[in-house]
């Protein structure tokens, strides 16, 4: 477990510094210590985040203008987005509409629908609701359609429930404290199967699109090819003509 921080990486100057787990707190609640972190890298040597870099974005309700430009930045650029609400009152938060303004302007086509099939949208903390898992799924689906209609549209397998802490618990020590009728021990399993199952089906996509980029490329490098060829043949049938020409002038003459 290492901790990395990237110092003003923005700037040519810019250096690393690996930090101790144990001094982490120190360093972010600290103002003058914190000032110009661009990041904070944190390795973990774990299954489940083999070939995959989770960024914990800042969010949407910070008071700091850069959060959310640096939030705004990684939707663009991630594969996956995930939108962590709270069970007991889910999608009710100001930032997290933002959120959603933000992601269906970028993923809107011309007809004005949104692509939302990266998306997965996480209740946690089902613990402390008193509502079922179902009904804060179905209130979840609700909240977005009220506030964007048939544009905006999830997938049951987009939407999940859950208690981190209560699985957190479970892996580390085996036992819990928490129970509650809403956590079922297959809500992180689902939730892990479904994203393995995007992860691949857009990783096969990007394998299909890529092949198609290098059969483009190799046609149009063929086709370059053969034209060289064909310009070569052309100048050495002028070649043989102008011989031909000039053999039949000298030999009137």
């Amino acid at each position: 477990k290492t901790l990395k921080f990237i110092i003003a990486s923005d700037i040519p100057y810019g250096t690393s510094d690996k930090v101790a787990k144990e001094d982490i707190n120190e360093f972010l609640t600290n103002d003058q210590k914190a000032f110009g972190i661009s990041e904070v890298i944190y390795y973990l040597d774990n299954e489940l985040l083999k070939d995959i870099e989770i960024v914990d974005t800042p969010g949407y309700g910070s008071e700091n203008t850069m959060d959310t430009f640096k939030t705004q930045e990684f939707l663009k650029e991630a594969n996956v987005l995930i939108l962590l609400t709270e069970a007991k009152d889910p999608m009710s938060k100001e930032d997290e509409h933002k959120f959603l303004e933000t992601y269906a302007n970028m993923y809107k086509n011309s007809n004005g629908y949104i692509n939302t099939t990266n998306l997965f949208v996480i209740a946690n903390k089902v613990d402390e609701s008193t509502k079922s898992s179902q009904k804060i799924k179905e209130s979840i689906k609700n909240k977005i359609e009220d506030n964007w209609e048939n544009s905006l549209l999830l997938k049951d397998e987009q939407i999940f429930t859950m208690s981190a802490k209560y699985h957190y618990e479970k892996r580390m020590n085996n036992d819990t404290t928490i129970n509650s009728e809403n956590i079922h021990e297959n809500d992180l399993s689902d939730f892990i199967e479904n994203y393995s199952r995007f992860l691949t089906k857009n990783k096969d996509k990007e394998l299909v699109n890529n092949s198609f980029k290098n059969i483009d490329d190799t046609i149009v490098e063929l086709n370059e090819e053969f034209n060289k060829k064909i310009n070569e043949i052309d100048r050495d049938i002028n070649d043989v003509k102008k011989k031909k020409e000039l053999f039949k002038n000298n030999k009137e003459e």
